[in-house]
């Protein structure tokens, strides 16, 4: 049997941490730039990029018809032979390589695709299919924004759509939209622990999130199913603070989130992340996480 295609609004599942790492960076990687080659010399960590790629995007599942169509006439020959493409690895495709939607697309094998919320500022969801039980591209592309539509369903977005991001070994968005911050700026914020706090979130995988400041580790951020997280902090060993994260887009590939959590004594947490240090300083991202995420 293939891969299910499913739709992700959080990453998804816990990770038992006893202790917290440390001394964990991220790397960036460098772009391989080349002549595109035909697709069968394409491995499945390889992709085209064009300059101008096609738009296939979809608001609702009426729409789907249209990007099974548009999907099937995609040529990867034809397509690679145009002056403005190039075979590019995927590890210079940040949100391929390193977030978790990225990487289940780059496991599977074709015929595969990979949608997110469009606009990804306002629709945090992503929606991947592909695999053996997959018949063709178009059904992988299909059942890909099929998925992304059903999460945006929950998240209660009407005024996003979904756009396909890559459909076998072809990039369906421009280059630039594959950033990812793997660490991005962070605000902690809890007055009944004197804290109020401009950190890092660093992603360490497994859906767990690094905080550190300066001097080092400040707490361990753990996501779970349903937008359910917990937290741990440096200074509170033994403690544990649980509550829900509330998504509101995406920042650079990463999930720009509001999340706040409590202990058993009803003491509060609140965190921001990967929201950009204007929005912070202008309280937008408080503003902005107001809207629901499931």
């Amino acid at each position: 049997m293939g891969d299910k295609p499913f739709g992700l609004k959080m990453r998804i599942t816990f990770w038992p941490v006893a202790a917290l790492i440390f001394g964990l960076s991220l790397t960036a990687c460098g772009v391989t730039d080349r002549r595109a080659a035909p697709s069968n010399l394409l491995d499945t960590r390889s992709l085209i990029v064009l300059e101008q790629p096609p738009i296939i995007e979809a608001r609702g599942e009426q729409e789907l018809g249209l990007v099974r169509l548009q999907s099937t006439r995609l040529d990867p020959v034809a397509l690679s032979a145009r002056t403005d493409a190039r075979v590019v690895g995927a590890e210079a495709l940040p949100y391929l390589s390193n977030s978790e939607a990225g990487q289940k697309f780059l496991a599977l094998g074709a015929p595969r695709a990979i949608s997110r919320g469009s606009p990804p500022e306002i629709c945090p969801v992503v929606g991947v299919a592909g695999g053996a039980g997959m018949a063709s591209a178009g059904d992988a592309a299909v059942a890909s924004v099929r998925a992304c539509l059903a999460a945006l369903d929950e998240a209660d977005a009407p005024l996003c759509g979904c756009r396909l991001m890559a459909l076998d070994g072809m990039l369906t968005v421009p280059q630039a939209e594959m950033a990812y911050a793997g660490g991005t700026t962070a605000r902690l914020r809890a007055p009944a622990l004197g804290l109020d706090l401009m950190i890092v979130a660093e992603d360490l995988g497994q859906s767990v999130t690094l905080l550190r400041d300066l001097k080092g580790p400040v707490g361990l951020l753990r996501h779970g199913p349903d937008g359910e997280v917990e937290l741990t902090l440096a200074g509170e060993p033994g403690r544990v603070f649980e509550g829900r994260s509330n998504a509101v887009g995406f920042r650079r590939g990463r999930l720009a989130e509001r999340i706040r959590v409590e202990d058993d004594e009803g003491r509060a947490v609140t965190l921001l992340i990967g929201f950009s240090p204007a929005e912070l300083a202008a309280g937008a991202a408080v503003a902005n996480a107001g809207r629901p995420s499931g």
